[in-house]
C-alpha cells in the first residue's frame, strides 16, 4: 500500500497549480545509509534484500557500497553502505494542507473544527451534533491526529512528540539527496533544509530550549552528515503524532 501511495502522490504533486508545484521538489533521490556494527543498520540491510524487487515495481532502488557511495555523495561518512532510492519529494506542507483545504471546500466537503459532542447513524445518514449545531451528512470523516486515542484507547497507540528544525546548508552542499537514517536531512525549494526529528512519547521528558533540541538532532543525523554542524538555525517547530507502539509507525 505504501509503494501505490508514493507513485499516486508522486503524480499528485504535478496536477498542482504552477505556483505551488514550484515550491516542490521531485527530482530528488534519497539515501538510507547503515552501519553494521548495529541493529538498525542490519535491519534496514536485509528488509531491502527481501523487499528489492518488489520496490523495483515501483520506484528504482539499489545498494551502495562505500566507494560507491563517495562517488554519489561523498559528504556522507560513519557508514558500511546506503540503500538509494531513485525518487524522493519535498513540498511546503503548510502550503499543500490549505490547497487540499481549498479543494475539499469546493468539491462540498464541510469541515468542522469544533468539539463533536455525539455521532448518530440514522437509517439514510450520519447525525453530528456539535456545540450549537448539528450537521447531517452521508460521510464522515475524523481527523483526530494525535487524539485517535480518545476515540480508541484500547488500540496499541501511544502519543508521540516530535521536533523538526529548518536549517541552512553550506552553499556548495549537493541538493540531489535526501538522507533517511538516525534522522533525516531533505532540501526545500526556498534554498533551507529540513533536519530531524526527535521522539518523545508520553512521559519521556522534552528538550528544554534550542540549544538542547539541537544537541539531539545533530547527535543523530550530524553521525552521517558532518556539514550539519557548520548549519544555521532557522527555527524549529513540535508536533505530536499517535503511533503504533513498540516501533513508532504513525497509523493511517
Amino acid at each position: 500500500g505504501t509503494l501505490k501511495a508514493f507513485r499516486y502522490t508522486m503524480s499528485w504533486i504535478e496536477t498542482f497549480p504552477s505556483a505551488l508545484r514550484a515550491q516542490c521538489i521531485t527530482n530528488l533521490k534519497l539515501l538510507r545509509p547503515f552501519n553494521l556494527e548495529i541493529q538498525p543498520g542490519r535491519r534496514l540491510l536485509k528488509s531491502f534484500q527481501q523487499s528489492q524487487e518488489i520496490l523495483n515495481e515501483h520506484v528504482g532502488v539499489r545498494q551502495l557500497s562505500t566507494a560507491e557511495l563517495q562517488e554519489v555523495y561523498p559528504h556522507l561518512n560513519g557508514c558500511d553502505g546506503a540503500i538509494e532510492f531513485a525518487e524522493a519529494a519535498t513540498l511546503p506542507m503548510n502550503e499543500v494542507s490549505d490547497y487540499l483545504t481549498q479543494k475539499l471546500i469546493e468539491a462540498g466537503v464541510c469541515i468542522k473544527t469544533s468539539q463533536v459532542l455525539r455521532v448518530s447513524n440514522l437509517p439514510n445518514h450520519w447525525q453530528v451534533d456539535l456545540h450549537g449545531e448539528s450537521i447531517e451528512a452521508e460521510q464522515v470523516v475524523f481527523a483526530t491526529g494525535s487524539e485517535l486515542l480518545q476515540f480508541f484507547p484500547n488500540l496499541p497507540l501511544r502519543s508521540t512528540a516530535g521536533y523538526l528544525a529548518q536549517i541552512t546548508m553550506p552553499s556548495a552542499f549537493p541538493k540531489t539527496h535526501a538522507v533517511s537514517g538516525r534522522g533525516h536531512l531533505c532540501p526545500m525549494a526556498d534554498g533551507s533544509w529540513i533536519l530531524g526529528a526527535t521522539y518523545h512519547q508520553e512521559s519521556a521528558p522534552e528538550p528544554e530550549d534550542d540549544a538542547a533540541l539541537r544537541q539531539i538532532l545533530l547527535s543523530k543525523i550530524g553521525q552521517w552528515v558532518g556539514e550539519t554542524h557548520q548549519s544555521e538555525w532557522l527555527g524549529s517547530w513540535r508536533g505530536v503524532r499517535a503511533v503504533i507502539a513498540p516501533e513508532k509507525q504513525p497509523l493511517i
